[in-house]
């Protein structure tokens, strides 16, 4: 006769073969339809004949370019139309020949001398005397960029018009004066870009 032990045993066995045996049958199965699926994947392919490439290819026009180059001689203003056309193969990759390719760069705009005015820092009154001068360039830049950059003896400005604007020297320092707005100018091997409420008209 089976005692309780040997029947809870019996159990145990019987649920450890049926884990067994669900396992082995996944097991199988999954290893069978992916057998199955790929030797039918390969007889679906080998009846259609293979394509080596599309050479089909879309041609976009994108917009005329203009660039601007002004002489300072005769300040006359050259303007060069070049059409850019790229090709789009269809995998989506554009194309462009190094003839396409157009950069744009900044434009040297005008030069001038201009004074430093020195500024009695007392009476905050300009006096006639001029502390020294120097080179101003305006230059323009395709992505509108407003600021400046200085060395010890140029100026380069970007964004605000050479003819109105103005040099102090006051406390030991130079200041850029436009529309009645004074930011002091610093030498700097990178550009600097002027605060909105200086430009701001």
């Amino acid at each position: 006769m089976l005692t309780r032990r040997k029947k809870q045993n019996l159990l145990y066995l019987g649920i450890g073969i049926l884990i067994g045996f669900v396992i082995a049958s996944g097991v199988t199965y999954f290893s069978v339809i992916k057998q199955f699926t790929k030797s039918n994947i390969n007889k679906i392919q080998s009846v259609f004949p293979t394509v080596e490439k599309d050479t089909v290819t879309k041609s976009v026009t994108k917009p005329i370019i203009k660039t601007t180059d002004i002489t300072n001689d005769n300040i006359e203003l050259e303007i060069k139309e070049t059409l850019v056309i790229d090709t789009t193969d269809t995998n989506g990759v554009v194309s462009l020949s190094d003839e396409d390719v157009i950069i744009k760069t900044d434009t040297k705009i005008d030069d001038s001398v201009l004074p430093i005015f020195y500024v009695d820092s007392d009476t905050s009154e300009q006096t006639e005397n001029i502390f020294k001068e120097i080179i101003v360039e305006q230059w323009e830049n395709p992505t509108n960029f407003a600021g400046y950059r200085k060395d010890a003896n140029t100026l380069i400005i970007y964004g605000i018009s050479i003819y109105e604007i103005e040099l102090q020297y006051i406390n030991n320092n130079i200041y850029l004066i436009y529309n009645n707005n004074k930011i002091e100018i610093k030498e700097s091997e990178t550009f600097i870009r002027f605060p909105s409420s200086f430009i701001a008209r």
